[in-house]
């Protein structure tokens, strides 16, 4: 699917779900096609935690995204109250502990579905006081007559190709 076009799904599901909420979305006509399932999954998890983790009374959150060499970069910015360094420091250090830990799945689940796109996730402060999530992605190929199927990926650490994952009931 076309990045472009899977945003504008998301931001509708969830503008339609928390009508409160301020979601905008600038983002070219790239042609970008993505996973659709694992970038949706990443995306709506990363809006609708900018949303949910928000106390203002209309949370803003705006999303912007532009062409890289390798793909797209879609950057989701709110003024909530941000991501707690505890939070990001478990997900930067790849483990957990019993002192240490994330206090849910979500942050691990996107990191997990922009590796699955061949990208990196990053955090920083927003220019509004809150969060803005980078996700970089790597185009996908889509192989012809099977548009939900992409095909395997060298994997920049190992060489190794690897199968992302996809939902099979679609």
């Amino acid at each position: 699917a076309e990045l472009p076009a899977v945003v504008s799904e998301v931001k509708t599901e969830l503008s339609e779900g928390y009508p409160g909420a301020s979601v905008s979305v600038d983002i070219p006509e790239l042609s970008v096609a993505v996973d659709a399932d694992l970038c949706q999954f990443a995306l709506q998890n990363v809006i609708e935690n900018a949303i949910v983790h928000n106390d203002a009374e209309s949370p803003r959150v705006e999303i912007t995204g532009s062409e890289t060499e390798t793909g797209a970069r879609v950057v989701v910015a709110d003024d909530g109250p941000g991501v707690p360094e505890a939070e990001l420091a478990v997900i930067d250090r790849r483990s957990e502990s019993q002192l240490s830990h994330a206090s849910s799945l979500g942050l691990w689940g996107i990191k997990w579905a922009v590796q699955q796109l061949g990208g990196e996730l990053s955090f920083r402060e927003s220019e509004y006081g809150g969060t803005a999530v980078k996700l970089e992605v790597t185009e996908q190929l889509l192989i012809q007559n099977q548009p939900n199927s992409v095909t395997p990926r060298k994997e920049p650490t190992t060489g190794m190709a690897s199968w992302p994952w996809r939902n099979h009931d679609s």
